[in-house]
């Protein structure tokens, strides 16, 4: 039977609050992004730098037992999410570039606008969904590795131990707020998921490609620095483990350039809201 023909059923059911609507769209990408047997695959390898990191804790243990000699700091973590760093770089470009460019290419978006939604309830969503991914390269082996360094180190105490998993959670959410703002805001702007990734996998290559270019012409520049998002992003931990003040600059220019891309694509999906309604 053809659709305009079927008999029209009002739902009855219960409705979500209006509060957590954005649920629904994230828990429906995520279980989407999961179905993915890449994206499986991808957060499995993530988890790669975890082993090697739990194996030099436990010859830095052994060290440490027979001679007495730490060789062990919060640099550990910095290497941590240096390493998870490109990760994330790799996850945005190949999964995260088409969470918002699909709907706009499909029409979709009509599809959530008609509906109890609005822009916000609709971007929270996608944020969750893909920040989620991003929690799961750098919070869970995080908190595993602080876990770990606590079990094989006798006298790291339990204040210690809280100090370091606190750091993680704030090095993760910051990092993850970042990566999905930059990516949802250039998916935003087209309908081609390729294209967009490649073009923040250039952007993410090409600046610090540039900024090492200039460090050579010019010598080492604080200004020159916050060119690179990567270096940006090698900051943050540095920031947060080290609270060096020589890369205070580099986290403040971090979280500004996070608002601004979360503002331009709160104002994007807000027209594009206006342009489906």
């Amino acid at each position: 039977m053809s659709i305009h023909l079927a008999k029209y059923t009002r739902y009855e059911g219960p409705l979500e609050s209006e509060n957590s609507r954005f649920t629904v769209i994230a828990s429906t990408e995520l279980k989407r992004l999961l179905k993915q047997k890449w994206v499986r695959r991808f957060l499995m390898l993530s988890f790669t730098p975890l082993v090697v990191l739990t194996v030099f804790l436990y010859v830095a243990a052994v060290m440490k037992a027979e001679t007495g000699f730490d060789v062990l700091s919060n640099s550990i973590y910095i290497y941590f999410f240096h390493s998870q760093t490109w990760f994330i770089a790799i996850m945005m470009a190949a999964f995260g570039a088409d969470l918002i460019s699909k709907d706009i290419a499909d029409r979709a978006l009509c599809l959530y606008f008609t509906r109890s939604l609005d822009h916000m309830q609709y971007l929270w969503g996608k944020l969750v969904a893909l920040g989620t991914l991003v929690l799961a390269v750098t919070l869970i082996p995080g908190l595993l590795l602080s876990i770990i360094h606590f079990g094989l180190i006798e006298d790291t105490d339990f204040i210690h131990f809280l100090n370091r998993s606190g750091r993680v959670i704030l090095c993760s959410a910051a990092l993850a707020f970042m990566a999905t703002s930059i990516i949802l805001m250039l998916s935003s702007l087209g309908t081609r998921s390729r294209i967009i990734g490649i073009g923040w996998l250039a952007i993410f290559f090409f600046l610090d490609f540039a900024r090492a270019i200039l460090i050579n012409a010019v010598g080492e520049n604080p200004i020159v620095d916050l060119m690179s998002i990567r270096h940006l992003m090698y900051a943050m931990p540095e920031f947060v483990f080290a609270v060096e003040g020589s890369v205070a600059a580099p986290t403040i220019a971090l979280v500004l350039l996070s608002i601004c891309c979360f503002v331009a694509l709160k104002f994007r999906i807000q027209s594009l809201e206006k342009r489906m309604v």
